[in-house]
């Protein structure tokens, strides 16, 4: 298997048994449940919305909290770290019961929010390169 810069796939490996051909078919699976049409269909609208909205609306705060936390899981998994940190950090962000409309938390919302989408593009970039 191609090393892969954007997965610790080393640690991956090792904790489904050591079976790499096992680790492809779930990086498989991965990329199928989570590539751009996953991005277009759950995704887009937050990246979409202005920050000072999504902060200070707590339903989009609780839907998107469980969308990190689903990408959170999944990306750890299969060893995509940068992505998982990234989801962990936005949604214990959105999650949590913290005001969320100071203009410093909405920068900060934004600044996560970029920090995923390149951990995400990258992610994604390189998962087509294998399939």
């Amino acid at each position: 298997m191609q090393k892969l810069e954007f997965f610790n796939s080393d640690e991956a490996i090792k904790n489904i048994g050591g079976d790499e051909e096992i680790y492809l078919e779930i990086l498989k699976t991965y990329a199928d449940t989570y590539g751009d049409k996953f991005f277009d269909e759950n995704l887009k609208e937050i990246f979409d919305l202005d920050g000072k909205l999504v902060s200070a609306d707590p339903k989009l705060c609780e839907t998107y909290g469980k969308v990190f936390h689903k990408i959170k899981g999944a990306s750890l998994t299969v060893g995509a770290n940068k992505l998982g940190e990234a989801s962990k950090d936005l949604e214990k962000f959105l999650r949590s019961e913290d005001d969320k409309t100071s203009s410093t938390c909405i920068e900060q919302l934004k600044q996560m929010l970029e920090n995923f989408k390149n951990a995400y593009s990258l992610t994604i970039k390189e998962l087509k390169t294998l399939f």
